[in-house]
Formats: structure tokens, sequence, C-alpha cells
């Protein structure tokens, strides 16, 4: 019994840290009203429950023997499933349609995404809706019994369906997945990890890059595959399941295929100003190498939370102004896994139209205003109203909407 406090008092031994992410408790301080109202008691217990001396081995022993012996996880939302593949519950949920948010709720957000395009191309930019294959649905034989349900519609399945009576550019990494599934030599998802490989990062890479030049309408350097080196020790992506389950030993990795990739040269000198806005599947792409190769400049927003220029501190979206962010890309691009398609694209959409619409009623009323100072300007509106036989302020917001929708020279 005295083992673990020695441990915790002297650090004998060297102790592997936990993976995963949660939320440390910290070590309270003591003060008479503290200790009085019980918080400095509740807090004490906290923080003694995550460092007293081997908690970390014993918490890798008790989720070694639930894997074991019951193929139980430990980890939140992942699954154990058939032949030990690792699968994230939300996953299954999207497989089984279980989120599906509905059909008017993704028409709405697909009128949102017409509305961005449309915007954009008046400033000669360019929108690509990307939707990421997920685990759970290209893995979907080794879910267990138990949580498989009758499929209905899932929101992938619908937000395709309208995708495809839009007129927006978009790539469907899902499907294409499924079809090389049956046919292709390498891992396009691994048994220990939720994201694509890195090697199915690669691929998606080359066929984002190809979409992007397609839709610019010039050519920006593509990945080329020189060689694949196969690994048993993997990237951290590639097997952040296995890690987080904090096992003493395992699970077994497959080995897996690397890239080894240079990219093409090309006669174009325009190179896009991207933003990117979507869930953690983004991060697994070879991102900077395509800042460096293939983009003037590169800003990913994370969940649309967080603003990460690559090499620099992130920045909560809450501070930026994104109608300027909007403003200095020549592409966005917003790409969801299916697992998270329920709430894509993080209300970035919703957010920019609501900036951009109480910009242009400011700018409205400040064109107004100085059509009224202008007695010329104002006068011919007057007689402009009298011969329409409308109301002057009608007219006055005609001709003020007029001036603010002239192209730009």
């Amino acid at each position: 019994m005295l083992v673990p406090s020695c441990e915790q008092k002297l650090n004998l031994f060297e102790i592997k840290k936990l993976d995963g992410s949660f939320v440390s408790a910290e070590l309270p301080k003591f003060s008479i009203d503290n200790w009085l109202s019980g918080s400095f008691q509740q807090k004490m217990t906290a923080w003694q429950n995550e460092n007293f001396g081997f908690r970390n081995i014993f918490v890798r022993l008790r989720n070694q023997l639930g894997f074991l012996l019951y193929k139980k996880s430990y980890a939140n939302c992942v699954v154990v499933g058939k032949d030990d593949y690792l699968l994230d519950q939300t996953y299954i949920d999207a497989y089984n349609g279980k989120d599906f948010v509905g059909e008017s709720e993704i028409e709405k957000r697909i009128r949102n995404f017409e509305l961005l395009a449309a915007h954009l191309k008046q400033e000669n930019k360019h929108l690509i809706i990307a939707l990421a294959p997920g685990k759970a649905s290209f893995y979907h034989e080794y879910i267990p019994d138990k949580d498989l349900i009758n499929i209905k519609k899932t929101n992938h399945s619908v937000f395709l369906e309208k995708l495809k009576t839009s007129n927006l550019n978009y790539i469907d990494f899902k499907s294409w997945f499924d079809t090389l599934k049956p046919k292709h030599l390498y891992n396009l998802f691994p048994k220990n990890g939720i994201h694509w490989s890195t090697y199915g990062a690669f691929i998606a890479a080359d066929s984002l890059t190809k979409k992007i030049s397609s839709v610019l309408g010039y050519k920006i350097p593509s990945p080329i595959l020189e060689k694949i080196e196969w690994r048993e020790n993997l990237f951290d992506v590639d097997q952040d399941v296995g890690l987080g389950m904090n096992l003493l030993f395992g699970p077994r990795n497959d080995v897996m295929p690397y890239p080894i990739y240079t990219f093409g040269k090309i006669e174009e000198t325009r190179k896009p100003n991207v933003l990117m806005v979507g869930d953690s599947y983004c991060w697994t792409f070879p991102l900077g190498d395509l800042k460096d190769n293939c983009f003037q400049s590169f800003n990913y927003s994370y969940y649309n939370q967080e603003l990460h220029e690559l090499g620099k501190t992130a920045i909560p979206m809450a501070n930026i102004d994104i109608k300027q962010l909007v403003e200095k890309s020549d592409l966005i691009i917003l790409l969801s896994t299916d697992a998270n398609l329920d709430e894509f694209d993080w209300h970035f959409t919703e957010n920019f139209l609501e900036a951009h619409h109480h910009q242009k009623a400011l700018l409205l009323e400040e064109t107004k205003r100085n059509i009224r100072n202008d007695s010329n300007w104002f006068a011919l509106i007057k007689q402009k109203a009298a011969d329409k036989k409308i109301p002057v302020d009608s007219m006055l917001t005609m001709d003020a909407l007029h001036v603010i929708n002239l192209p730009k020279n």
C-alpha cells in the first residue's frame, strides 16, 4: 500500500504518459474558505486520483485486461470491432444514419453553399466541397453485429444527392474510396487509426490538387509518387486510436505503406491563396508540402474554431474578421468526413453570409446618405420616383442598390 505513495513522492521510475486528449486536474491551493466550502477536498481528491504513484501503469493494466478478456475499450467512443479492428461509435452512427439531420436541413446548407459560391464567383474566387470517407463506412464488415441497424438515409447520401443537382464544385472521396477498396493494393485505412492512412491521404491530396486545377482554370503542381516504403513503425496518425487505448502492449499494427513523392514542375507561375475549413481529416493531408509547392498561402480553420497558418500560433475564429479572411482567399475548401456531416460546416458559411449582409446593409445606408447629401442627385431620385409613382425612399433604395452592385474596375 505504501509503494504508490513512495513513487509519487520520490519519482524513482520513469512512467510513460497516457496518450489522448484530456483535461488534467489542477493541484488546488489551500484556503480557509475553500476548506469550509468543501471545494478544496473535492479538487484535492480529483488531483490525487490522477497523480498517485504508478497510476498510469494501473490504468494501462485495467485497459489491457478489458481488451484481451472482453474485447472492451475504455477509450472514449472507441469500439473494438471484428478481428480487433478499432472503430469509433460516431462513425458507426454515421454509417447507420443515426445522426441524420434531415433533408430540409441539408437543403438549407446547400443553399448557403450556393450563396457563398455565387459571392465568390463575383470576385473570381471559387468554392470546393469535399466529402471524406469514414472508417466505419469503409470497413462496415468489421462493425459488431450488435451495432448494426437497418440503414436508412444518411447525411452523406443526401448531401451527395443534393450536390449532384447543384452547380457546386465538389469531390466525393468517400464513394471513390469505396470503389478502390476491392482492387487497391495498399491500405487506405489503418487497422488501429481512425483517419484515412498516410497513403490514403496522399492519393486524396493528389486528386484534390487536380480538382483545384480544374476549378481554377490553371494548373498547380500535383504530388508524383516515386515509390512505396512499407513500415512496421507507424506514424501516430496511423495508430491514433490504438495509442489512445493506453494498453500495456498492442494492439498489433499491420505493416503500412508510406508514399515517397515529389511535385511535378509546371510552366504556370500562379498559385492560389487557399482557405480550408474542415475536421481532423485535413490534418492528415501533407499540408506543409502542399503549402510549399502548390499554394501561395494556406490557412486552415479547424472545425471553424481556430485558424491555423502553418508555422504560426493558432488564433480563435472568434477573433478573426471572417469577411477579410474570405476576401484574401482565391479558393475555399470545405471538407468533412461522414461522421461530422451532421454539423458540417460548423456555421462557417452562415457566419460569413451574416457578416457580408451586415456590411452590405451598412454600405447601403451610407450610399443612401451620400445620395441625400447630393442635392442634384437627390432631386433626380425624386423625379424618378414621381415618374414611376413609387415612394421616394423606395426609389432611393433601388438606386443605392444599383450603385453598390456595380462591377468593380
